[in-house]
């Protein structure tokens, strides 16, 4: 299973006429592992530039993301599956917001695990 095993150096853009966002991993990946602190920069990337783009836009339902978002307490990882194997994400801003969505939910329950658990 093909996955993130580095530095992830993928190209955002957002399409405004095509009201599109694509995320261009270069590679074949069925999934992408952040760090909290990765997580918190991609998150800040997606909203900014999708409301600078599209205004006031609204997140669709996180229930319907073909992505699933894991985080590993363990490792302190956050991992986003995807749902087939993929080289360019393209989605509406809905969808990505989502995404920057069910991150900063996955992080924030990484650090509330340090925090109250220890790393243990």
């Amino acid at each position: 299973m093909p996955g993130d095993r580095g530095g992830c150096y993928a190209a955002f853009k957002v399409l405004k006429e095509e009201r599109l966002v694509v995320l261009n991993f270069g590679t074949d990946l069925s999934f992408v592992a952040f760090s909290t602190s990765d997580a918190e920069l991609q998150i800040n990337l997606f909203r900014e530039e999708i409301y600078k783009a599209f205004g006031s836009v609204t997140s669709s339902d996180p229930r319907k993301l073909p992505i699933r978002v894991v985080p590993n307490v363990r490792k302190q990882i956050i991992v986003s599956y995807f749902s087939e194997e993929l080289q360019v994400l393209v989605a509406e801003p809905e969808c990505f917001l989502a995404w920057a969505a069910e991150l900063e939910k996955a992080s924030y329950g990484l650090l509330c695990s340090v925090m109250f658990n220890g790393m243990g």
